[in-house]
């Protein structure tokens, strides 16, 4: 009876021990063992929805790659697949160090990419990435991001990045794997239906038919006042053959476009701001270019 207690007990510490080694372990950056590693979607700050990855490598160092880039962090020079964090070294408990990238643009309109220093804190599926320039301080640059899983609608965000990233590099059958991984997965955001409806659109190759439905479930959930959401469904409705519709709507959209534009002065007549968006503005230049192509019973396509 002694033998057997004795050799329990020697079974049970070992598993204590093998079970203490990998909990340390987790958050080191052991390779498939660290509890940052994973996707996770950021909900805070004009940057909603961006997704990073963070994967860690034979040699157990992490790293993020951004998958999804919202429109909003497209302007600021962000891409599909950027490094967006790296040398994430453990400093606490729950608690990492790293260098986050940073973009932004000078006054010749040169983008200067550097990497700013920032702490992470995890709380079970919770990060907050906070700038160490800014953390101490009473308002500064702290992003709130939450884990996503297989099974989560928030999964056809990493999916679509996923799409755009095997684009970008000519693999367009993993291009359309990713895309319709992203239509099960779900688009009840007005963002993702409209990209992905987009993307349809202006590909030649692609099956437009599941593009309507998106593009109007983008134009419905924003009550028809977003010009972009709308100058995408006037693309769908070209590249399948309705050119009238797409006619009616794109001038919709272009006069939407002037109806918000706010870049001159206080109290100029719509009058004044076509004048001037047909000769400065690329955007509105774009979508009366669309607008003739339609009139010409032609599509819009980019490939």
């Amino acid at each position: 009876m002694l033998k057997k207690i004795i050799i329990l007990a020697v079974f049970t510490f070992t598993c204590l021990a093998g079970c203490d080694k990998n909990d340390s372990q987790s958050n080191t950056g052991i390779a498939g063992r660290s509890s940052l590693t994973g996707k996770w979607i950021r909900v805070n700050d004009g940057f909603e929805n961006m997704v990073i990855e963070i994967t860690s490598d034979v040699n157990g160092n992490l790293n993020a790659d951004l998958i999804y880039v919202p429109e909003y962090a497209l302007n600021y020079g962000f891409e599909y697949g950027d490094k967006k964090i790296v040398s994430i070294t453990k400093t606490g408990s729950n608690e990492f160090s790293a260098q986050s990238l940073c973009k932004s643009f000078d006054g010749y309109n040169y983008l200067t990419v550097n990497y700013s220093a920032v702490k992470i804190i995890q709380s079970n599926d919770k990060l907050v990435i906070k700038d160490m320039v800014w953390q101490n301080r009473s308002i500064g640059n702290i992003q709130h991001w939450e884990r996503i899983a297989d099974g989560d609608s928030k999964m056809a965000f990493y999916y679509y990045g996923k799409s755009k990233i095997a684009a970008d590099i000519s693999k367009y059958n993993d291009k359309n794997k990713y895309i319709a991984k992203a239509l099960k997965a779900g688009t009840d955001s007005a963002e993702l239906a409209n990209i992905i409806a987009w993307d349809l659109a202006i590909d030649g190759n692609a099956d437009c038919t599941k593009a309507l439905d998106l593009a109007k479930k983008a134009c419905s959930k924003t009550n028809y006042q977003n010009h972009i959401y709308i100058d995408t469904l006037a693309a769908v409705f070209a590249r399948l053959g309705y050119f009238e519709n797409a006619i009616d709507i794109q001038q919709k959209a272009c006069k939407l476009y002037i109806d918000n534009f706010q870049s001159l002065w206080v109290g100029s007549s719509s009058a004044e701001k076509i004048k001037y968006c047909k000769e400065y503005d690329d955007d509105y230049i774009a979508y009366l270019n669309r607008l003739n192509l339609y009139k010409s019973n032609r599509p819009y396509t980019e490939y």
